[in-house]
C-alpha cells in the first residue's frame, strides 16, 4: 500500500530508506538506480597532453626546468647564460650546480669559458665545495669541461659557431677521449742550444719540438708563438693543434703578450750561445717589445737566408 510507514515493501515516492530510485530524498543516497559507478582512481590526463614526463617544446628546456626553480624572480638569466645551461648539460653535471656555477662561478660568457683549462677546472672543483651554494664536480665532469672548454675556443671564440647546440653528450665523451689527458710538466725539458749558424736546421728542428711540449699556464704549447702562418697545414690532427694555429699573434691579448716575452727570455737567455745569434735574435725591434715571435723568425732569416737577409746578416755583424 502507498505510505508504508515502516518503510517495508517497494520504494515509492516519499520513500524514507534510503533507496536509489528518483524520488528518494536522503541527502546521503547514492546515484540514481541504474546509473554509471562514481569516478574511480585519478583524473584524466590534461587535453594539451602534457604531464610532469613530457618534453619541453624548447630544446634545452627538459633540464632548464630542473635548474632554474627557486630561482628569485629578480634573478632572470640572459639568452648566453641559459646557452651555457647548456654546456653544463653536456658535461653531465647536477642540474642544480648550472645556477651557482654561472652567478657565484662568473662562467657566465663564452670567453670565460674558453680561457679554462684542466688545471683551472681542477682548481675550481677544490673551492667550489665551499661555496654558500657548494657544487661538486667529479673528475670525469671536469675532464668533460676541459674539452667543452677547448671545442668552445675553436669554434665560438675563434670559429662561427654562436653556442653549443650542435653538440651531443655522446660527441663531447669523443671529444674527452681525444683531446684530454694529464700531461707531462714541461719543467723536465731542456731547451736546446743552438752554437753557431751551421747547425740552425738541426736546432731548429728541436726548438720547435720543444715549444710543442712546453706550455703555458693555460694548457696551451707555447708553439703557437712560433710558428710560421706560412706554414699552415690545410687540415688539423686535434682541437689543440687547431687551437695553436689560429690563436691570433696581437697584443690585443694578455695571454699572447705574456707567452711572446716569456718564448723571448727562453730563447734569448737558454739557447742562444754567440754573440752574432744574439745580434740576429734582438734584430727588427724585437728586444725593446720582448718580442720572442718577432725574434725567432728574424734568427731564422738570417741562418737560412735569403740574399737581401745575408747581406742584413752581414752588416750586423
Amino acid at each position: 500500500p502507498a505510505g508504508n510507514p515502516d518503510g517495508a515493501g517497494g520504494d515509492g515516492p516519499g520513500n524514507n530508506d534510503g533507496g536509489n530510485d528518483p524520488g528518494n530524498d536522503d541527502p546521503g543516497g547514492g546515484p540514481p538506480d541504474g546509473g554509471p559507478p562514481p569516478p574511480v582512481g585519478p583524473p584524466p590526463p590534461d587535453d594539451d597532453g602534457g604531464g610532469d614526463g613530457g618534453e619541453d617544446p624548447e630544446p634545452e628546456g627538459f633540464f632548464l626546468r630542473r635548474a632554474l626553480p627557486g630561482l628569485p624572480p629578480t634573478i632572470q638569466l640572459t639568452q648566453v647564460e641559459r646557452e651555457i645551461c647548456r654546456v653544463f648539460y653536456l658535461a653531465r653535471i647536477q642540474e642544480r650546480h648550472f645556477v651557482p656555477l654561472i652567478l657565484l662561478g662568473g662562467y657566465d660568457n663564452w670567453k670565460e669559458l674558453s680561457r679554462q683549462s684542466q688545471a683551472s677546472w681542477l682548481a675550481l672543483n677544490a673551492r667550489s665545495c665551499r661555496w654558500n651554494t657548494p657544487v661538486s664536480l667529479p673528475i670525469p665532469a671536469t675532464n668533460r669541461l676541459t674539452a667543452l672548454s677547448l671545442w668552445i675556443h675553436c669554434r665560438i671564440i675563434l670559429g662561427d659557431e654562436t653556442n653549443a647546440d650542435s653538440l651531443s653528450r655522446e660527441e663531447v665523451d669523443n671529444l674527452v677521449e681525444s683531446e684530454v689527458c694529464s700531461y707531462e710538466s714541461s719543467a723536465t725539458v731542456t731547451m736546446p742550444t743552438l752554437q753557431h749558424e751551421g747547425k740552425f736546421d738541426e736546432w731548429h728542428r728541436l726548438v720547435e719540438h720543444y715549444f710543442r711540449l712546453k706550455r703555458n699556464p693555460e694548457g696551451v704549447p707555447l708553439y703557437y708563438v712560433i710558428r710560421d702562418d706560412d706554414r699552415r697545414p690545410t687540415t688539423f690532427t686535434s682541437l689543440m693543434d687547431e687551437l695553436m694555429w689560429k690563436l691570433p699573434h696581437s697584443n690585443q691579448y694578455a695571454t699572447f703578450r705574456r707567452d711572446n716575452a716569456d718564448v723571448y727570455e727562453m730563447i734569448g737567455t737558454e739557447a742562444l750561445k754567440s754573440n752574432n745569434l744574439r745580434s740576429w735574435f734582438k734584430a727588427d725591434g724585437a728586444e725593446p717589445e720582448r718580442n720572442g715571435n718577432k725574434g725567432f723568425l728574424s734568427i731564422r732569416r738570417c741562418c737560412v737566408g735569403t740574399d737581401a737577409t745575408i747581406e742584413k746578416r752581414s752588416a750586423l755583424q
